[in-house]
């Protein structure tokens, strides 16, 4: 019998490089409550739209075979009375090299408003099942020899903890802030199989836990629009601590642009679309955001760039989304 930690290895170096374990986004700022079960979704903050709908696709480093590809569909609902009381749920596939993972997770906060001031703070959890999967074929032996077949799926029970804090007035510099726990299990997936040989094969691989803070301004900027400065910090054990920095500019309710770097060595740019009055909708409104990275490392003509894509739908049927002209909320 012989164990295959090569994989391990493998998975464990790729994560030091671009943490894919958990992974990353270039606008993660469109997508606060993957990030964190406890934050405020970005369409309330800035618009006060108590609904959102999400798709996300992202293409990771298109220069080598079988490059990391990560998609994300979510929907968030928050209810507002005294306190704010977040629900949703999410999917996510993920996929580096011949490993991949589905998962479906529902997620649920309350923040209280102390004296009733506009100052929010608590909790959120999220809860899913994740299906880890191997394509054995495309993986090899020091010996050369192949596993045999796919090693099926595994279905693990996921969570992730989170707390949060927001400061919401009407008008004027609002800001948020947030830890949580991801893969707070930390399981370890384990698959046995014969090679072509007749062999046994033993596969491992451990899911990290992670910490992460993230963190972010909405600075009016005159009465057409607003600037946020954000960061979003990652760190598992035994490997590097990575922060993204952000700062992104938004015209009125029309569009927006952005710039960050990351301490992985990585550029961020982005951009997008925010369609209402070309759509005449009056309770919501259409992003669409396109994000691409450039890595510094010296490595990285070898790799090719990241391109990321996000759509989202907001809305509140009680509610009309202020035009270009106004400041948002």
């Amino acid at each position: 019998m012989r164990n295959f930690f090569a994989l391990a290895f493998l998975l464990l170096a790729a994560a030091s490089l671009s943490a894919q374990q958990l992974p990353p986004l270039t606008q993660y700022t469109e997508q606060l409550s993957i990030i964190n079960p406890a934050s405020l979704s970005t369409e309330f903050m800035t618009y006060n739209l108590k609904q959102s709908a999400a798709v996300s696709y992202r293409h990771q480093l298109t220069g080598i075979e079988d490059a990391p590809r990560t998609g994300y569909a979510r929907y968030d609902r928050i209810i507002e009375s005294n306190s704010l009381m977040a629900f949703g749920a999410q999917l996510t596939y993920d996929r580096v090299g011949p490993t991949s993972q589905t998962a479906f997770h529902a997620r649920y906060a309350y923040l209280i408003n102390p004296g009733g001031s506009y100052f929010y703070v608590g909790g959120g959890l999220k809860l899913g099942l994740v299906q880890f999967s191997i394509a054995a074929n495309d993986l090899e032996f020091a010996d050369g020899d192949p596993a045999a077949g796919d090693f099926g799926g595994k279905i693990l029970l996921d969570a992730h903890f989170g707390f949060s804090v927001a400061y919401l007035p009407k008008r004027g510099l609002k800001w948020y802030a947030g830890a949580s726990v991801p893969q707070a299990l930390g399981n370890t997936i384990e698959y046995e199989r014969e090679n072509e040989k007749g062999e046994a094969v033993i596969l491992n691989f451990k899911r990290l836990r992670y910490a992460t803070l993230h963190g972010g301004l909405l600075i009016p900027v005159g009465e057409k629009g607003y600037l946020e400065p954000t960061f979003w910090l990652r760190q598992a054990k035994d490997l590097p601590i990575t922060v993204d920095f952000n700062l992104r500019q938004q015209y009125a309710n029309k569009l927006w642009v952005g710039a960050g770097y990351s301490t992985a060595r990585i550029l961020h740019f982005e951009g997008g679309l925010i369609l209402q009055e070309q759509l005449r909708m009056q309770t919501g409104a259409i992003r669409i955001g396109y994000g691409f990275d450039y890595s510094t490392a010296a490595i990285s003509p070898f790799f090719g760039t990241t391109h990321e894509l996000n759509i989202t739908y907001m809305w509140d049927k009680n509610r009309r989304l202020k035009r270009s002209k106004d400041s948002p909320r």
